[in-house]
C-alpha cells in the first residue's frame, strides 16, 4: 500500500490564515511586528528562491543590478563566439554590475577588444599576460623583501626555516618556469605552521607580523595582474564566469545559519554574491556601520519585489514582504524598517475586500 505523505504547503498557504487576522495584518501595515517568523515556520528544507530568477533586481545592500543564472549562462555562450567590437559591447552590457578587480578587468577588455578584432576573450588574456606577469612579480618581490627584513630578528631553527622559504620563493619568482608556480596560500600556511610549533615568545611575535605581511601578497581578488596571470590559462567559460560571478544573485540568510537561521523564504533576501560573501555572519548593526547605504537600497529592493508580486510575475509569495519585514526588524534590532504599504493595499484588496463582517 502506498504511503500517504502530508501535502506540502506553499509559502502563502502557510502564512495566509496567520496574517489575515486583523491584529497582525494592521500591525505589519503600520508599525511592523517583531514576530520571530523563523521560529514560527521552523523551516529546514532546501528552497529554490523564485526572486533569484528575476532580471534587473537590485541588490538590497550595494544597490547594483544583480545577474541571474540564465543571464550568466547567456553571457558565457555569447563571449565564446565573439571577437573585437562585438565582444566589447557584450562586456559593456554588464559593466555597471561589476566592482573591484572584475570591473577593472572589464574596462580594460572593453578598450582592448576593438583594437584586436581577430582575438577572442582568451586571446586577449594571453596578450595581457606578458606585461601582467612582470608587474605581478614586482609586487610580490616588494612584499618578500619586507618579510626578509623582518625575518632577520628571528632566532635559531626558525630563522633558518624562514630564510630557506624566502630564498626558494625569491628564486622561483626570478626564474619562473611553466612547471613551477608560486602558491601564495602554501607560502602563508608555512608561517602559521611555524607559529603553531614555536615556543620562543620573541619568534612568535615576529612570525605573527610576518604572517600578516604575507597576506598582503596580491591575489586574483584584489590585483588585475594576479587575475590575468591566474586566468590566462583557463578556458573562456571559466574566464567569463569569473567576470560576472560577484554580481550573481545569491540567497542571503537574514539571520545567519551560524546563528540558527533557517533555510526558508521567511529568512531570505536576494543579494549579490559579493555582498553576501562580505557580510558572512556579521550582525546588521556592524554591517550597517560599514554599509550605511543599505538603509536606502533595501527599500528600493523591496519596492521592486512588491511590484513583481502585484504584477503577478511571482506566484505564491504574496506574504513574503510582510514576513521578511519582521525578520529584518528583529535581526537588525529595529535599524532596518522597510515600508510595505504597497503590498498591504494589494493584500487588502485581494483577501479582505469580500471578507464577511
Amino acid at each position: 500500500m502506498a504511503q500517504d505523505f502530508p501535502k506540502k504547503l506553499t509559502f502563502d498557504e502557510y502564512y495566509k490564515d496567520y496574517f489575515l487576522s486583523q491584529k497582525y495584518f494592521f500591525d505589519f501595515a503600520t508599525r511592523g511586528a517583531f514576530i520571530d517568523v523563523c521560529e514560527l515556520r521552523n523551516g529546514s528544507r532546501k528552497y529554490c528562491f523564485e526572486f533569484k530568477k528575476q532580471e534587473n533586481l537590485p541588490c538590497p545592500c550595494c544597490g547594483k543590478i544583480m545577474t541571474t543564472r540564465d543571464e550568466l549562462l547567456s553571457f558565457i555562450e555569447n563571449v565564446k563566439t565573439q571577437k573585437g567590437i562585438d565582444l566589447s559591447e557584450e562586456i559593456s552590457k554588464y559593466q555597471s554590475r561589476l566592482r573591484g578587480v572584475e570591473l577593472k578587468i572589464a574596462k580594460r577588455l572593453i578598450i582592448l577588444a576593438p583594437k584586436y578584432p581577430e582575438k577572442n576573450l582568451k586571446d586577449l588574456f594571453i596578450l595581457m599576460y606578458r606585461n601582467s606577469i612582470k608587474q605581478l612579480e614586482k609586487s610580490q618581490q616588494k612584499v618578500i623583501l619586507k618579510i626578509n627584513k623582518l625575518s632577520n630578528g628571528l632566532e635559531g631553527q626558525t630563522f633558518l626555516a624562514v630564510k630557506k622559504d624566502i630564498t626558494f620563493v625569491s628564486r622561483l619568482l626570478r626564474k619562473r618556469k611553466n612547471t613551477q608556480t608560486f602558491k601564495r596560500k602554501t607560502f602563508i600556511a608555512g608561517f602559521y605552521k611555524l607559529l603553531a610549533e614555536e615556543e620562543n615568545e620573541r619568534n612568535k611575535k615576529i612570525l605573527e607580523i610576518i604572517s600578516l605581511k604575507a597576506k598582503k601578497l596580491p591575489t586574483s581578488g584584489n590585483s588585475i595582474d594576479a587575475f590575468i596571470v591566474k586566468y590566462h590559462r583557463r578556458s573562456m567559460e571559466e574566464i567569463a564566469q569569473r567576470l560576472l560571478d560577484s554580481s550573481l544573485a545569491s540567497t542571503e540568510h537574514i539571520m545567519p545559519r551560524a546563528d540558527g537561521g533557517v533555510n526558508d523564504p521567511s529568512n531570505y533576501l536576494v543579494q549579490c554574491k559579493y555582498c553576501n560573501n562580505e557580510r558572512s555572519s556579521m550582525s546588521y548593526r556592524d554591517w550597517l556601520k560599514r554599509h550605511p547605504e543599505m538603509k536606502r537600497n533595501i527599500q528600493i529592493y523591496m519596492d521592486k519585489v512588491i511590484n513583481l508580486i502585484v504584477d503577478k510575475k511571482i506566484q505564491n509569495h504574496d506574504f513574503y514582504p510582510l514576513v521578511v519585514k519582521s525578520t529584518i526588524l528583529k535581526e537588525s534590532e529595529g535599524l532596518l524598517d522597510i515600508r510595505i504599504c504597497g503590498i498591504f493595499n494589494y493584500l487588502r484588496l485581494k483577501y479582505l475586500a469580500h471578507k464577511p463582517t
